[in-house]
């Protein structure tokens, strides 16, 4: 289809990001060093996490243990925290869930990397969506009522997650905590984003997180065969026997891409639309739907009046189970690579294989890997991927596994889309234009990190601050 230049949603700008991954990847610029590198951030439970000797055991099926010895896990002590730099007494911090801890950090860093200055934003309509999926410090510290913190309630609230930012910031917007199981992040980016449209915020924060701290809730996953016995996700390989978890915290910046070109601000991608749906009634309510997936991505496009031919790649959601793995793989084939050959595929990949799960923040994980993924022109190596899973039809299908870091493989516009699915049904897809490419067709001028290739397209490096 021809596309036109006109929106037929209002795009967002991606104005800031911040992260706090598993393994070497505390900060986006490392996180991409580690995709590019294919490294995987897998290691045995930490000792201060638990005693994983005593917990041990190779059959999920026996009581009060887990069948797996490691996960991902972030580097940092995530018991470090400047609790004056947000005016929170000692006393407070300690009842207050790391989750929260680190979201503050994380919000700060990301709004930094925005240019944004907080003082400036107090008393405005900015906006906090926070995804939100399992609580274990709210477990640890009411473990004995006799002895629970004077803070606990809002140190451990569900609410509190998102609030206790929109308080420290001193902003007015909506604060939401949103828990749709593993896409409540991208959820939330997509609240986040209807919220700029409808014009009831003027700068928006979305994120997630989700840190691993008792064996109290690995053990009702275990019970469901959610969890990997490798503690990893074999994402589209045919070992994918449930996914290996990981934690983590991510946020990213959002304005109205008119108002980001205004303030001079710097664009890492435009969101050209977003969409949410439900899987209604399936085999099981865990069980995922290919074809609510489908109707979630085809009804996107349309919305947005977007070709689908120019999309390059997909980070699925991927998680790496029997079950979810090759019905998200048939909507993705089924929605963008139906008119593509073997020659012109569409690329899918999951961050999962290098960081694991990160549950409530897994579909922010996705959209930075998207957005560094269509700054940078390079599609990273997809781990964990040596015999692919029968159940998926790669033969009589034009979908791609990255198996090497893969240079941008069509001229022009990069397009990327973000897919993640809850484990109750909720879906969400977002997609991403690079904004050197977009700019340029519009005949707008901001800046931008996108790298563009000076023997390609010179008229782009003259034309914007890269």
């Amino acid at each position: 289809m021809a596309e036109s230049h006109e929106d037929q949603i209002a795009p967002i700008a991606v104005v800031g990001m911040g992260c706090r991954f598993p393994g070497s990847a505390d900060s986006v610029s490392s996180l991409w060093e580690m995709l590019m590198a294919g490294e995987s951030a897998w290691s045995e439970i930490p000792e201060d996490r638990m005693d994983i000797g005593s917990l041990y055991h190779p059959d999920n099926a026996r009581q009060g243990s887990i069948p797996f010895r490691g996960g991902h896990f972030l580097q940092q002590n995530i018991g470090a925290f400047d609790n004056s730099f947000f005016s929170i007494s000692a006393d407070e911090a300690k009842a207050v869930d790391p989750q929260q801890r680190i979201l503050l950090e994380i919000a700060v860093e990301a709004l930094d990397s925005a240019g944004i200055d907080r003082s400036l934003i107090r008393g405005s309509e900015t906006g906090v969506w926070i995804g939100s999926f399992v609580k274990d410090y709210e477990q640890i510290v009411f473990r004995d009522p006799d002895n629970a913190p004077k803070y606990g309630a809002t140190g451990n609230g569900t609410a509190i997650m998102s609030n206790r930012i929109s308080f420290f910031l001193d902003v007015n917007g909506p604060s939401m905590t949103i828990d749709t199981g593993c896409s409540a992040s991208l959820v939330c980016l997509h609240n986040a984003a209807q919220s700029l449209q409808n014009g009831d915020v003027d700068l928006a924060l979305a994120g997630g997180a989700g840190l691993i701290l008792t064996p109290a809730t690995m053990m009702p996953m275990t019970a469901l065969n959610f969890l990997s016995p490798d503690g990893k996700c074999y994402t589209f390989d045919s070992r994918a026997n449930g996914y290996g978890r990981g934690e983590g915290i991510g946020i990213v910046v959002l304005k109205r891409l008119e108002d980001a070109i205004r303030d001079n601000d710097n664009i890492r991608a435009v969101i050209r639309g977003s969409r949410v749906n439900q899987d209604g009634r399936t085999a099981g309510i865990t069980l995922p739907s290919a074809e609510a997936q489908l109707r979630n991505i085809n009804s996107l496009y349309k919305k947005a009046g977007l070709d689908v031919d120019k999309t390059a790649f997909v980070e699925c959601h991927g998680t790496g189970t029997k079950a979810g793995d090759w019905r998200e793989v048939k909507a993705i084939s089924d929605a963008l690579a139906t008119h593509r050959s073997k020659e012109n595929p569409v690329y899918i990949g999951s961050i999962k294989t290098n960081v694991g799960h990160l549950e409530g923040c897994a579909g922010i994980a996705g959209l930075i890997k998207g957005v560094l993924c269509i700054e940078n022109g390079y599609i990273p190596k997809h781990l964990n991927f040596e015999i692919p899973n029968p159940d998926i039809d790669f033969e009589g299908s034009c979908v791609k596994v990255p198996t090497e870091n893969t240079p941008w493989p069509m001229e022009g516009l990069r397009r990327a889309s973000i897919n993640c699915f809850g484990f109750g049904g909720t879906n969400a897809h977002v997609i991403l234009d690079d904004a050197a490419h977009y700019l340029a067709e519009r005949g707008l001028t901001a800046h931008h990190n996108t790298t563009i290739p000076t023997d390609t397209n010179d008229t782009l490096n003259d034309r914007f601050a890269i």
